[in-house]
């Protein structure tokens, strides 16, 4: 059985938070590291969606 989508991001959540509380880097720094993750998940969610719409829009096609 698959993780349910909620335990999946409270797990997720409470590791990260772990992890900046434990770096010992200042927020200012934990800013800019974040940053770029959220740039390069930002991309990868954005190809996701285009995927998943060319994936609809051919099985609409096909289904007509």
């Amino acid at each position: 059985m698959n993780k349910p989508a909620s335990l999946a991001i409270k797990e997720f959540s409470e590791k990260l938070e772990e992890c900046i509380n434990e770096s010992g880097l200042p927020p200012i720094v934990v800013e800019m590291i974040m940053w770029g993750y959220y740039m390069q998940i930002k991309e990868m969610a954005e190809k996701q969606t285009k995927d998943e719409e060319e994936i609809y829009r051919k099985n609409m096609e096909e289904g007509d």
